[in-house]
């Protein structure tokens, strides 16, 4: 090849490497009609409930984009088979799938269990790869958020989620400081809630009498129960085949809970003979400044102002405040108390997938945020940059805490759905927790109950998994 030739190839090939650098990326999805115009079918619980919290602020936007919804209200709330009988996990799953390929929504609204089934079923189409190449920036979601849709999602992300919710501790502000005691922090393990709550053990007695921790109208196994998700105990062997709870951290749980039953360190209400819940008990004494602490939702901080004025209730107001739930030390950013019902998804198979980018990203979006940040009535917007202290109540309390990653109760419910065992089992699980619990605050040893209760649960997990075709 001569000189002059030589250089000529070389700079076509300068000019066409530029020349490239220079086109802009080919776009994954089609874009939108210049008026914006489209038809979007959105599967969602009702029509009324979806306009209200995005549709109709989505309509200012684009008032050319015609949405239809798709209704799963009957979906949901008939879960009955045929003469009433209760669905299998089988036919709910098949029941799910079914209703997605006859109504063809374009965007899919689950929640955080079958958005797994959805992706492994292929039903939803890979965000990832938009995403990247819009720009469209995650970064002030809530911390582990976005892992947890992937951990969901096998890795790769194919919903998001706008909300979520959590419980928080609310305290007396007043008690704190009456009796000089130090106010509880944000991130607290649940050993040093109970050292904080028994401060206020020996103050007053009879009707005086002051408790540091309020369980609400829980009973023993719910008190455990939240206790044991906070340090993410596993249930099954890696096969999903045994019951492992006799072990030193499930002993450590039941003396823990235990003692602080037995000392009354937690409030719970009495019980009856029969041993439900005895609710002629005074109700929760946190409500009526009786407890320094208490565990509730975080629709309770929109009505703590209000309780006093309830017509029913003879309440002394008082000053409160909020902190993050107990944590486990070993995951001091992780909570297994949070968590969203609320997972958009585009349909694999949409035709308007970019329509339905653009519906998804509104939903998700900063205005949107901003919105519901000032309204707190259950839902927390996940874009928690707009959390901010309200009133002196420490609202950014709220984003402390992502949701736990692997979490134990999750891995509970897996092995349990996989099986497609009866719901019974849980059930008989949750009564012999509690028996057993009893047995150690009336003053059983834990190293007699402990191994008793395993070969109990693995006889009720060896049966359920024994009947299971009977059910499937």
């Amino acid at each position: 090849m001569g000189r002059r030739k030589w250089w000529g190839w070389v700079i076509a090939c300068m000019v066409m490497v530029m020349l490239s650098g220079c086109m802009k990326e080919k776009p994954l999805l089609d874009e939108l009609a210049e008026d914006g115009s489209g038809t979007l079918r959105v599967m969602y619980y009702d029509e009324e409930s979806f306009q209200r919290q995005y549709g109709n602020y989505f309509s200012i936007k684009y008032p050319n984009m015609n949405i239809e919804v798709v209704s799963t209200k009957s979906f949901v709330d008939g879960d009955g088979g045929d003469g009433g009988r209760a669905l299998t996990p089988s036919e709910i799953d098949q029941k799910l799938m079914s209703f997605i390929e006859k109504e063809r929504p374009d965007i899919i609204h689950t929640n955080m269990d079958d958005l797994s089934k959805l992706v492994e079923q292929g039903k939803l189409y890979h965000m990832d790869p938009i995403i990247q190449q819009e720009g469209y920036s995650l970064d002030d979601m809530l911390p582990g958020l976005i892992t947890k849709l992937r951990e969901k999602g096998d890795g790769g992300l194919y919903g998001l989620a706008p909300s979520f919710y959590t419980n928080v501790m609310f305290y007396n502000v007043d008690l704190f400081k009456q009796h000089n005691i130090q106010l509880p922090t944000n991130k607290m393990s649940w050993k040093q809630v109970l050292e904080l709550g028994e401060k206020f053990n020996q103050v007053g007695s009879g009707n005086e009498k002051l408790y540091g921790l309020s369980g609400g109208q829980r009973d023993s196994y719910e008190i455990l129960s939240i206790i044991m998700q906070t340090s993410n105990l596993q249930w099954f062997d890696a096969r999903g085949e045994k019951i492992v709870i006799d072990t030193p951290a499930w002993r450590e749980l039941f003396t823990t809970v235990a003692r602080a039953i037995e000392r009354e360190l937690i409030w719970i209400p009495g019980t009856k003979e029969n041993g439900g819940l005895d609710y002629s008990t005074p109700e929760d004494p946190f409500y009526n400044g009786k407890a320094a602490m208490t565990m509730d939702i975080t629709y309770m901080i929109d009505q703590m102002d209000n309780i006093w004025t309830w017509p029913d209730k003879k309440l002394k107001p008082f000053a409160w405040n909020i902190v993050t739930m107990p944590i486990d030390p070993n995951y001091p950013n992780e909570s297994p108390y949070v968590s969203t019902y609320d997972v958009f998804a585009i349909n694999q198979d949409s035709p308007y997938k970019r329509e339905a980018w653009e519906l998804i990203k509104f939903i998700h979006s900063p205005e949107i945020a901003k919105v519901t940040s000032k309204m707190l009535a259950g839902d927390i917007p996940t874009r928690v940059t707009y959390l901010k202290d309200k009133d002196g109540v420490h609202i950014e309390a709220l984003a402390q805490l992502g949701p736990t990653a692997n979490n134990a109760q999750d891995r509970f419910e897996e092995i349990v759905s996989e099986q497609r065992v009866s719901e019974d089992f849980k059930a008989n699980v949750e009564d012999n927790m509690k028996t057993a619990l009893d047995a150690i605050v009336a003053g059983e040893s834990v190293d007699d109950v402990l191994p008793a209760l395993q070969q109990e649960l693995q006889a009720l997990w060896d049966q359920a998994r024994k009947n299971k075709k009977k059910i499937s």
